[in-house]
């Protein structure tokens, strides 16, 4: 028979450890920024539909769903490439932090993605000093030492005359990126562009610059259920993790 002490010395820490367990269950999740994509929920999520400004490329399909509590999961497709790449964004509480992405082949093979910076999106885009930056850097196979890499720098922009034109509603982001490809011999190209976000909504516009030409530029068109964009597309929606 258990003593008194006994009792004490073996159910005050499962007591304990059942108190934790049901803090750690009731603990919520955190919320996403006001400026950044709409909560999906728990369900299949939903599509983005972004159309090409100038007409010269294929749409894009933007899934956005959650990974899990205080994961996001945004997968890019067009319609003739198929699906691309997901990028799996950790919800902080300041903030959106990319942790890993995979990049796809036509054949869906997946390519090496190292994330060393990852910072994607803040909780509140209201420091126009303060630079977020987006490092990756992929191989062209596991075995390989020639990679390529993307070096891309966000500013907030709450003064330049795009951003006042605007409205408060919206939130202007500047991007500079650098190109790196270290394959055979060493190739740098720089890049400019903009990114847009409207509260309530997300992206709704982006726009790249390569060498003095716009040669990206895409608007918001519609949001979509994924029976919505499984009937307008043909496709399915396809889970990748």
């Amino acid at each position: 028979m258990l003593t008194r002490n006994c009792c004490d010395k073996y159910i005050c820490p499962l007591i304990l450890v059942l108190v934790l367990l049901n803090f750690t269950s009731c603990e919520k999740p955190q919320p996403l920024p006001e400026y950044y994509f709409p909560d999906p929920g728990d369900g299949k999520g939903y599509v983005y539909h972004f159309k090409s400004v100038d007409g010269d490329l294929p749409d894009e399909f933007w899934h956005i769903r959650r990974g899990g509590k205080n994961e996001l999961v945004v997968c890019v497709m067009d319609e003739y490439r198929g699906w691309r790449q997901c990028s799996y964004e950790y919800i902080a509480s300041n903030g959106i932090l990319q942790e890993s992405l995979k990049v796809f082949s036509d054949s869906l093979e997946n390519m090496e993605v190292e994330i060393v910076h990852g910072n994607l999106y803040p909780l509140e885009p209201s420091d126009p000093e303060r630079v977020y930056i987006q490092y990756l850097r992929w191989y062209t196979s596991p075995d390989s030492s020639t990679y390529t890499q993307i070096i891309r720098n966000r500013r907030y922009t709450p003064h330049s005359t795009k951003a006042t034109r605007l409205g408060d509603r919206f939130v202007l982001f500047e991007i500079k990126e650098s190109l790196e490809d270290y394959q055979e011999g060493y190739l740098e190209i720089d890049v400019k562009g903009l990114e847009v976000f409207e509260q309530g909504v997300g992206l709704v516009y982006f726009e790249r610059e390569h060498s003095g030409q716009l040669s990206q530029r895409f608007s918001f068109e519609t949001k979509m259920t994924i029976d919505e964009f499984n009937k307008y597309t043909g496709w399915e929606v396809i889970d990748l993790k």
